[in-house]
């Protein structure tokens, strides 16, 4: 019988997954208990893992970073994910699939940092690699933070951190084309909770971002609201 290598069973663990996976969930399929159970023979068995992913593109293509898929698989999932060039509309499958996908990435970052994630209930369906954002966030319902006109606005929120307390941590917006106006309201809205707020967009559009940033309606949230970048989010 053939020897199993670390290599043949990422593989077998992408083709599993659908063909398509973050890192997060080919970690997961291949490390948990009950997982693959694959001897990795290393401390670092995720970094063997990321670059197994990264450096075979025979078999396995890079959508974007942190999201792999089959190489056969890739003209498909490209249409998807694929930004267009600086300057050109992008069509509204491949916004809405990258706007799931940085969700996505929000809400495992929040995972990994002992918060508790939510997104709205009209994205828990969406695609996020293999899963559906509902499966990867830890909440379904908001928590009871404050008064009800608060809840109901903090819902509409893209990503939301909730600390130990049930308090929200972090509130999360992303703006990959749309006018950030609608974005700078929410957190306006919410200005009184002790919370970081930020804003995740493509590097091109901060000068947009300064722009509303700056009007008056927002003069008490200026200094609190962060740009950040979506090769930030990504690294």
């Amino acid at each position: 019988m053939a020897k199993i290598t670390q290599w043949m069973q990422v593989l077998s663990a992408l083709e599993n997954l659908g063909g398509i996976a973050t890192l997060s969930q080919l970690n997961r399929a291949l490390l948990a208990p009950g997982g693959a159970g694959l001897d990795w023979n290393t401390r670092t068995p995720e970094a063997t893992i990321r670059r197994i992913v990264r450096t075979n593109p025979a078999r396995i293509h890079v959508l974007k970073p942190g999201l792999y898929c089959l190489t056969e698989l890739a003209a498909r999932f490209e249409r998807d994910y694929n930004l267009p060039p600086e300057g050109e509309d992008i069509p509204r499958r491949v916004e809405e699939h990258n706007h799931w996908y940085y969700q996505g990435l929000l809400v495992e970052i929040g995972n990994e940092r002992n918060y508790k994630t939510y997104v709205p209930a009209q994205d828990r369906n969406r695609d996020f690699g293999n899963q559906k954002l509902g499966d990867v966030c830890d909440i379904t319902r908001l928590p009871s933070f404050g008064y009800q006109h608060f809840i109901r606005r903090a819902r509409t929120v893209d990503v939301i951190w909730f600390n130990r307390r049930d308090m929200p941590a972090e509130m999360f917006e992303i703006e990959l084309s749309t006018d950030m106006l609608n974005s700078l309201t929410k957190f306006n809205e919410l200005r009184d909770f002790y919370t970081q707020l930020k804003i995740v967009a493509p590097s091109r559009r901060e000068s947009h971002f300064k722009d509303r940033v700056a009007m008056d309606t927002f003069h008490e949230i200026r200094g609190r609201v962060k740009f950040i970048r979506l090769e930030e989010l990504e690294k």
